[in-house]
């Protein structure tokens, strides 16, 4: 596991069934050099209502998002059963998904896109005790129970669209 510097401009917000944990636009720019592809022209601090209504949108949204990207790769591979496997559990994942930690930059791509990068944590088990961390800092790790209880998603704050590596 490994975690970025800590900032003391980190926002925590309480969230329906979780909490939201905010960095500024300082923040982001370290941690997007560190964390993407996509073509980036600056850098936004998100806002507290838009955060909620994030939150508010995201367990209609969850499923949908996630299979429209999962079926583009089913398209390109030749593994039924995986995939019916992977919509079970994408379902069980979406009914859980309000209760998920999140942590949230914002960017702006080179098409004037804003944008909030959105990490869930799924912290029903947590055996690093990694919890005790994500107030503080983004976190970032590899293998073990960051394959199963991280993923990440992108909120298009004009279109109020949400994406999976930019499949609008």
């Amino acid at each position: 596991m490994r975690t970025t510097d800590s900032v003391t401009e980190i926002k925590v917000v309480a969230l329906k069934e979780s909490k939201g944990i905010i960095f500024p636009a300082e923040y982001a720019k370290k941690l997007f050099i560190e964390d993407s592809t996509d073509t980036v022209i600056g850098f936004f601090t998100p806002d507290e209502k838009t955060i909620k209504l994030i939150d508010e949108e995201l367990p209609k949204k969850y499923y949908s998002t996630i299979q429209k990207f999962n079926n583009q790769w089913e398209k390109a591979m030749d593994d039924k059963e995986r995939f019916k496997e992977q919509k079970l559990a994408l379902k069980k994942e979406a009914n859980n998904v309000s209760k998920y930690y999140k942590q949230f930059f914002g960017y702006i791509n080179d098409r004037k896109e804003k944008i909030i990068v959105i990490q869930l944590l799924d912290f029903s088990e947590d055996p690093s005790e990694v919890k005790k961390l994500v107030t503080k800092e983004f976190i970032i790790g590899f293998h073990g129970w960051f394959e199963t209880n991280v993923s990440r998603l992108r909120f298009h704050v004009e279109s109020k669209k949400f994406t999976v590596n930019e499949d609008l």
